[in-house]
């Protein structure tokens, strides 16, 4: 069960980075560096990734559940 966590936790992380990153390319973020600065746009990044992260731990917990109430895991 750990070996599991530790893979969820990596899909969710891969996933976060990658789409940060497109949401910033397509967004043009890096516009605002000029007003937040290095440290303030790394912050906000962070935040655009964590806030990521958790919808996507909310979805694949949802997915487990769903999953065991109809006892396939």
């Amino acid at each position: 069960m750990v070996d599991f966590y530790f893979l969820e936790q990596k899909v969710a992380y891969n996933a976060a980075f990658v789409t940060t990153g497109k949401i910033a390319a397509t967004l043009g973020l890096a516009k605002t560096q000029a007003v937040l600065g290095p440290k303030g746009y790394g912050l906000f990044l962070s935040e655009i990734h964590w806030m990521l992260r958790g919808e996507i731990n909310e979805s694949w917990d949802g997915l487990l559940d769903a999953l065991r109430n109809n006892s396939l895991i």
